[in-house]
This record gives C-alpha cells, sequence and structure tokens, in this order.
C-alpha cells in the first residue's frame, strides 16, 4: 500500500515514540481522512473573501471590498477625485507658493530683485521660496539672460520662445509671447515660431534659423547635432554667440521642465491669455 502524507496536524515526523532524530523506521503514517480546509478559508477571509460573500455576487448582488472600507468613505472618494482630474489632465499645484509675509531675509532679498525686475512677483520665484539659495542663484540667470549681451534681446527671446513651445509650457510662452510683444518683435514672426514654418518664414534671417534649428535639435537630441547644421551656425555665428545660445535655450528647457513639474499656474494678470503658438496642454 503506497504511504501518503497525513495533515500537519496528525503527522508523525522522525524522533517521536522514544526513536532517534535520523530514524524514520518508526515512522508512521497517520490515519486516511479528509484534509482540514479552515486554514484555507482563514487565508482568503484576511482579503475579503468569503463564500457567502461569492455566493451574493453570483446572485448579482456585489458586495463592497473590504479595502474600500479601511480607506474610508472620504479617503475613497478624495482618491477618486484624484484619479478622475489625473484622467482629465488638470494641471495641479504640487507645493506651496512661499508668500512675503512666509518668507525669511533671504528670500525677501531675490523676491524684492525679481519684482524690481518684472512689475510683480510671478509665481515661478515664489516656488523658489523654498529653497533661498537656489533662488538667488535662479533669479541672477534669469536677469542676466533677459537683457542684450553677446546675442541681443529679441534673438534670445525667439529662442526662449522655441524652447519652451517644445516643451509645451504653457506658463513660460504666455509670459514670453506678453515680453516678446513689449520688445517690438512683430506678432507674425512669433506665429511663424509654431512648428516649422520659421525655415520658409521671410521674417526670419538665415542665421535666425540656423538658431532656431539648434534650439529644436537640442530639444529632441543634443547628442546629433549634424555638421551640417554646425557649418550653418559657425557661417553666421562666433563662438561666444553659439555659446550664449546653447546657454539660453538649455536653461529655458529646464525652466520650462521644473515649473511644469511643480504645476505653477499663471498669474491672475495672465488670465483668459491664449497662446499664439500650439501648446497641447
Amino acid at each position: 500500500m503506497t504511504r501518503r502524507c497525513a495533515p500537519w496536524s496528525t503527522r508523525r515526523w522522525p524522533g517521536s515514540r522514544g526513536s532517534s532524530p535520523t530514524d524514520w523506521r518508526h515512522w508512521k503514517p497517520a490515519p486516511e481522512r479528509a484534509p482540514r480546509c479552515r486554514h484555507f478559508w482563514v487565508f482568503f477571509w484576511g482579503f475579503g473573501f468569503s463564500p457567502a460573500r461569492a455566493r451574493r455576487n453570483r446572485r448579482g448582488r456585489p458586495s463592497r471590498p473590504r479595502w474600500r472600507k479601511c480607506l474610508g468613505k472620504k479617503n475613497f472618494t478624495d482618491l477618486e477625485r484624484t484619479v478622475k482630474r489625473k484622467q482629465k489632465g488638470d494641471r495641479q499645484m504640487t507645493v506651496s507658493y512661499v508668500e512675503r509675509d512666509q518668507a525669511g531675509p533671504k528670500t525677501l532679498q531675490f523676491y524684492d530683485a525679481a519684482e524690481e525686475r518684472f512689475q510683480a512677483l510671478l509665481n515661478i520665484f515664489k516656488v523658489f521660496g523654498h529653497q533661498p539659495e537656489y533662488g538667488r542663484v535662479f533669479t541672477d540667470t534669469i536677469m542676466a539672460i533677459l537683457k542684450d549681451g553677446v546675442i541681443d534681446w529679441n534673438t534670445k527671446e525667439l529662442l526662449i520662445l522655441k524652447a519652451t513651445q517644445g516643451n509645451d509650457c504653457q506658463y513660460c510662452v504666455v509670459q514670453y509671447e506678453r515680453l516678446c510683444d513689449m520688445l517690438g518683435i512683430p506678432a507674425e514672426k512669433i506665429a511663424d515660431l509654431d512648428g516649422t514654418k520659421y525655415r520658409d518664414s521671410p521674417h526670419f534671417t538665415e542665421g535666425e534659423k540656423a538658431l532656431l534649428d539648434f534650439c529644436v535639435q537640442i530639444g529632441e537630441d543634443a547628442n546629433r547635432v549634424s555638421k551640417t547644421l554646425w557649418d550653418r551656425l559657425h557661417a553666421h555665428w562666433t563662438d561666444a554667440e553659439i555659446v550664449d545660445a546653447a546657454f539660453v535655450i538649455t536653461t529655458y528647457i529646464a525652466v520650462s521642465k521644473f515649473g511644469d513639474a511643480l504645476g505653477v499656474e499663471l498669474e491672475p494678470m495672465f488670465e483668459g491669455v491664449t497662446p499664439q503658438l500650439t501648446i497641447k496642454h
């Protein structure tokens, strides 16, 4: 007769009845009987399953999972709302703005500089209130860019708009379209920045077209700038000007990613403004 293993509770292991721990000769099988199933049901009850609940489900009366009950009605509702907002693509603020009455001396120092320059304390600066050291460096960098330098300010603005549009940053595009208008850049020229229109547009010089192609390539893959594009750049710009352009482009790619990652919202002064350039969100 073939020996079968008995249930755990009745199995006679070596070492019982006076045998040595390694002596298997005295091992005897337990009497034949049906295995016990209580551990099976205890296991599944722990996950919110029971035979009664299964029968109700078969009769078409679904029961509420236990994990939903444990979360609580309020928490579960909040979870559902969060999922729905994400599905709708709503942009939610993920960190708080540090207002002036909450800011320390170091924060107020670069707040004052930013407000004096831009005639308003923009939300992107309020986010840096959580990291004043970064905020000071960020403010100094932006102020160094937004002025005539090796490359004139208007050309920088074209690169900023192209770089931020490539990242679909509505916050940046709306603000810098307004700034371009203040600098006297024609609206037709701004509109032709959309997509690849600039390549055939009469509003751009060959040097500007080369820089815009450079901007697009950096956004797609900075490691694969072709020799042809380099030749075009060197035909119109010095090394210092190319370095200036590359710094402006990459800085604003980072700024747009930073702002969008934190869900920075447009200020009330820009409420209802629709950008000329195409933004996916």
